[in-house]
């Protein structure tokens, strides 16, 4: 599986733009922006390189936006870290900033990209930038716009002052059993009155097992009360699976095992309509009748499981929305 540097928007968060709306300027678009990290680090340039994406969707490689230059940034240490959200990302070793698209144009904002043109292989920089929950017109989800991008000399660099220790053990073990302590419910809603959903709540984690007669249908799942848990397992009884997809918002994990072919297994992580930032860090389980691991496809009485990644439940989502295909018909 390839791997890749946390990847960001190499755009700059505006405070003018904050002070207008706040004097009631007029807003094109209406935008809650949440706050789940603030990263700021001493990082060393690591040069440019050009990278092609994963090639999962049609629009790979050249129209996806992920294939391009990208600018490498190696973290030194952590001047400050701030994690107010509780699905704030953790901090990182490096990180790439993609600086042009497939055909090599400039991609992203000019400042950063002046920048980094700037620099040299060695270089120090102070690098800033945040993990934002993005609520825009309707729909939610992350980004990770780029705050601060300055070239520093090394003696600069050396004086700047480390991040304070992160709070003792106890204190993040308290403060993550009282966020979990509201019992999790939750309200089921299936498309065809024949489907099935059972769900077993555990110590923050959860097990939905779905049962479809048909073998085609939908459900949504209604965050009722609580939170969701840490661990998210879905439970797929049936005999084949074309397609699958979990969905919430802008966040969406799809998938399908092949019913011929050697039944190849796929899987897609989509964030804000793009595949291949992120893998989806998870994969999808055939089990017969007694959990047990088989090839192929699960036979009778067997099912397909597939943890979800928190990436699609990070933002807490009041809905999410699941529908299964186990063949397709003609």
């Amino acid at each position: 599986m390839r791997k890749l540097g946390l990847l960001v928007l190499v755009v700059a968060v505006s405070p003018l733009t904050l002070s207008a709306a706040a004097k009631g300027a007029p807003e094109e678009i209406k935008e809650n922006r949440q706050l789940l990290a603030n990263h700021e680090t001493l990082a060393v340039f690591d040069g440019v390189n050009y990278r092609l994406c994963m090639g999962r969707t049609a629009l790979c490689p050249k129209q996806c936006g992920h294939s391009g230059e990208f600018a490498n940034f190696v973290i030194k240490r952590y001047l400050k870290y701030e994690k107010p959200g509780q699905y704030g990302d953790p901090k990182q070793k490096n990180l790439l900033v993609q600086v042009s698209d497939y055909d090599k144009k400039p991609k992203g904002d000019p400042k950063i990209l002046e920048t980094v043109k700037g620099l040299k292989k060695g270089d120090y920089v102070f690098l800033s930038w945040h993990h934002d929950y993005v609520t825009r017109e309707g729909a939610s989800y992350p980004e990770r716009p780029m705050v601060k991008l300055e070239s520093i000399g090394k003696e600069k660099a050396e004086e700047l002052p480390s991040a304070p220790a992160a709070p003792a053990a106890k204190e993040e073990k308290e403060a993550t059993m009282k966020e979990i302590a509201e019992p999790t419910t939750f309200e089921i809603k299936t498309k065809k009155s024949a489907d099935q959903v059972k769900v077993k709540i555990g110590n923050d984690s959860a097990t939905f097992d779905v049962s479809s007669p048909s073998g085609i249908g939908g459900v949504t799942v209604t965050l009722a009360k609580g939170k969701w848990p840490t661990t998210v397992v879905l439970r797929l009884h049936l005999s084949g699976l074309e397609s699958f997809a979990v969905s919430s918002g802008k966040t969406k994990l799809a998938g399908s095992v092949l019913s011929h072919s050697g039944n190849t297994k796929r899987l897609y992580l989509t964030e804000d309509r793009k595949q291949g930032e992120r893998e989806p860090g998870t994969e999808i389980k055939v089990l017969d009748a007694a959990g047990k691991p088989v090839k192929g496809l699960p036979g009778k009485g067997g099912y397909f499981e597939i943890t979800l990644p928190k990436a699609l439940l990070d933002s807490q989502p009041k809905n999410v929305e699941l529908g299964w295909i186990d063949f397709y018909r003609r």
